[in-house]
């Protein structure tokens, strides 16, 4: 305001020299223009010079103000580069830096006059080691507006990875982000360092076999080694930072603070020795605690160390100790042996009371004395040369000798063996004695019995064998040998190296039987198809025993073995008769029942489905009755041939009795698959008339059919649809197929009987 009134009284001077009121001069006559005009060109001139002047008022303002704003920044700017943390501004796309202190360009690994090359060279987004970080950041920023100490990994100039922590604040309206970044890369190294320190120190506290803890003055516990948490049987998650209190029963922690603060209160430098039981995971343990206070720099007590030796093991050995010494007196008064000492020079230093008993004397009475002094001259000289031997051998000796008793003699076996010191002082001799003189009388009688036993095994009609579980022959009987179709047991033996494969016609049935005796450990009447030498297959009848070790492991077998071939084959014949169509040789009814509770079961198990056809024969009656039984069994055994002809070998094709027959399907997709394999049985029954001799006798079927699980899940069930299906076929005009639940399928045309045709069937 100030410069307008500086130039506001030049304008009114102007105007009054050159109004054109003013006669002093002539100017304005000089040229042919209203005086008017030349006052308006006058004021345009004024305004002008009144807005010019009003600019370059502003214009020397704003350059005051630049310079102070110069002056103020380059105050700043001093600051900001001796700011110890990197100082920034960027765009928010992280495209270009907008400003950069010196601390920002040496955290990055560049020098610190190039500041104007980092900012026109370098992207912030560029400096992320990882891109998904920066992603993070950002949204940070936009979603709260700042951002306080983020800890995120940059790039330096040299391409290492640096870790920083970053603060910034979003300016939307301004296009830019502010923020700083303190670089943590020696902080984190150092607490890598100390991590791996501290490591390496609870890695040596874990390998020490000794439980070890560390407390602090109050008593708490800072450091612990597996150990110790294996004795608490706790982990150190719930130690650390908690009293004896916290992880010990009430009574035992009071005793252990007590003796800590006897520790932690003492005058100095201190350490504590001391036995204690403690009450552990695996039971009551002896153990030693070491303990010792820990000072700090200062010399006042920072806490205490403790070491806990477990002494359990010494304390039960101690014991064990005790316990074999008074075990070891009982034993050796209550053996049935006779046992004494001698030392060099033959005198008795001790005996068993089984050894003072046997010579009718008490132990006092023969301890102190010689041979001499206890038995005849004769026998007491072989007893000092016997001891001579031994301590000149230096090695045991044994003999069996017949020594005199009362009534009768006895047969002891002896065995003499030097008594040697650790330091390999001979100290004497000493001796066990066994009366022996029912053992040899026994033995007489096992030799007895064995060559018995031997007469049995090789005079015996049933064939007798010891094998191996893998299958190996040991030892067998001629019997056994000649069921087998071999000369001697000794080419069966050698022939045959393998049980299983070579003499069961099955040999998985060899493998179940092993399993079976491992388990059961004696098996009787068990029956196993064989194959001679010839090759000819044979019927056996096993009764073994299994000989086990003591981890309970199968190691022999012993068998009898008897030749059911007849027996065998007489069931076998009655089983195929009481299951067989003795016409057609088809499986009867109760074979197709059998079959039928069989192929659920294993339909269920798969999930695969069973299908069912009933046949009844149209038009068989007539001919029956026209030409006999004789034709009409004719026709059903041509009948029976088409049927077993048009299924596959896994279906079952049954006669249930008269005219009536089943097929039984196995693993069929739908009721599709029955309706066409029953189109197909009705073709062949049908479509080809049947000769018997010069008879032509025309035949139709009325077939039903069901399907598992679809129409039922029990045998009877299912039965019982595909029976009336079947019945449908014959109230619906016969001579067709008829699946339950659904239309009739498939008519036959061309052989289509009626009633009349039934009972004329037949030709000549």
């Amino acid at each position: 305001m100030k410069d307008y009134l500086k130039i506001y009284p030049s304008l009114l001077v102007g105007w009054a020299l050159f109004s054109p009121d003013r006669q002093a001069f002539a100017f304005y006559e000089r040229f042919d223009v209203p005086h008017v005009v030349w006052d308006i060109l006058l004021l345009l001139l004024i305004g002008v010079g009144w807005l010019l002047s009003i600019r370059l008022a502003k214009i020397r303002t704003r350059l005051k103000m630049e310079r102070e704003a110069r002056q103020k920044l380059e105050k700043y700017r001093n600051l900001f580069d001796l700011a110890l943390a990197g100082l920034f501004r960027t765009s928010i796309d992280g495209k270009r830096f907008l400003a950069a202190n010196r601390t920002l360009l040496r955290l990055h690994g560049y020098d610190d006059g190039d500041v104007e090359k980092f900012i026109a060279e370098v992207r912030p987004k560029d400096l992320y080691a990882n891109p998904e970080q920066r992603k993070k950041v950002l949204n940070l920023i936009q979603e709260k507006g700042r951002l306080d100490h983020r800890e995120i990994s940059v790039f330096g100039r040299d391409g290492k990875v640096r870790n920083v922590a970053i603060s910034a604040i979003i300016y939307p309206e301004k296009g830019y982000i502010e923020g700083s970044a303190i670089d943590l890369t020696s902080l984190k190294q150092a607490e890598q360092k100390l991590v791996e320190n501290n490591k390496l120190l609870q890695s040596l506290l874990d390998a020490m076999p000794n439980p070890f803890f560390y407390k602090d003055a109050t008593g708490r516990y800072r450091l612990v080694n597996k150990a110790f948490e294996n004795m608490m049987d706790m982990p150190s998650e719930k130690i650390v930072g908690k009293t004896v209190y916290d992880i010990s029963p009430g009574e035992l922690a009071a005793t252990y603070e007590k003796m800590d603060r006897a520790l932690l209160e003492a005058d100095g430098p201190s350490a504590q020795r001391y036995e204690y039981q403690v009450e552990m995971r695996d039971g009551l343990r002896d153990v030693i605690f070491y303990k010792e206070t820990v000072s700090n720099a200062g010399g006042r007590i920072a806490g205490l160390v403790g070491v806990i030796l477990d002494i359990t093991t010494r304390k039960q050995q101690e014991r064990q100790l005790q316990e074999k010494q008074a075990l070891l007196h009982a034993l050796f008064n209550s053996v049935s042996d006779y046992i004494f000492f001698k030392n060099t020079e033959g005198i008795f230093l001790g005996c068993n009371t089984a050894y003072a008993e046997h010579l009718y004397r008490s132990p006092e009475e023969i301890t102190g004395k010689t041979a001499f002094d206890i038995f005849p001259r004769p026998l007491a000289e072989k007893f000092r040369a016997w001891d001579q031997e031994v301590l000149e051998q230096m090695k045991p000796v044994s003999a069996e000798l017949e020594v005199p008793r009362v009534g009768r003699k006895l047969l002891v076996d002896t065995v003499k063996t030097p008594i040697v010191t650790a330091e390999g002082v001979v100290l004497g001799v000493v001796g066990v004695s066994r009366d022996i003189t029912e053992r040899k009388e026994m033995e007489r009688a096992l030799r007895q019995a064995e060559e018995r036993y031997r007469n049995i095994f090789m005079q015996a009609a049933e064939g007798i064998f010891t094998c191996s579980p893998e299958g190996r022959f040991i030892n067998v009987n001629p019997a056994m040998a000649r069921i087998c179709g071999y000369e001697s047991p000794e080419q069966l033996m050698r022939s045959v190296t393998d049980i299983g494969q070579q003499l069961y016609v099955t040999p998985e049935e060899r493998q179940k039987m092993v399993a079976c005796l491992s388990r059961e450990g004696v098996m009787t009447g068990f029956e196993a198809e064989f194959r001679r030498k010839d090759g000819t297959a044979f019927w056996i009848s096993l009764s073994l025993r299994g000989e086990f070790d003591d981890d309970g492991r199968l190691i022999r077998v012993e068998g009898v073995g008897t030749d059911i071939t007849g027996k065998k084959q007489t069931e076998l014949e009655l089983t195929r008769r009481a299951t067989t169509d003795a016409l057609t040789g088809l499986s009867n009814r109760a074979k197709l029942e059998q079959s039928i509770e069989q192929m659920i079961a294993q339909a269920g198990r798969s999930g695969k489905r069973l299908g069912i056809l009933f046949i009844d024969l149209d038009g068989f009656k007539a001919v029956n009755d026209t030409y006999g039984h004789q034709a009409g069994d004719e026709v059903l055994l041509q009948v029976a041939a088409r049927l077993r002809a048009r299924v596959r070998a896994s279906d079952l094709v049954a006669r249930l009795g008269g005219d009536e027959f089943a097929v039984l399907l196995r693993d069929v997709r739908g009721p599709e698959d029955v309706t066409k394999i029953g189109q197909e049985l009705l073709a062949a029954v049908s479509d080809e008339d049947i000769f018997c001799g010069h008879i032509r006798c025309r035949i139709g079927a009325s077939i039903g059919g069901s399907l598992y699980p679809d129409h039922g899940t029990q045998s009877a069930e299912l039965i019982h649809q595909a029976d009336a299906a079947m019945y449908a076929v014959k109230a619906g005009g016969k001579n067709a197929v008829y699946m339950t639940g659904a239309c009739p399928c498939h008519r036959n045309e061309k052989t289509s009987l009626s009633e009349e045709d039934d009972r004329e069937s037949g030709e000549k």
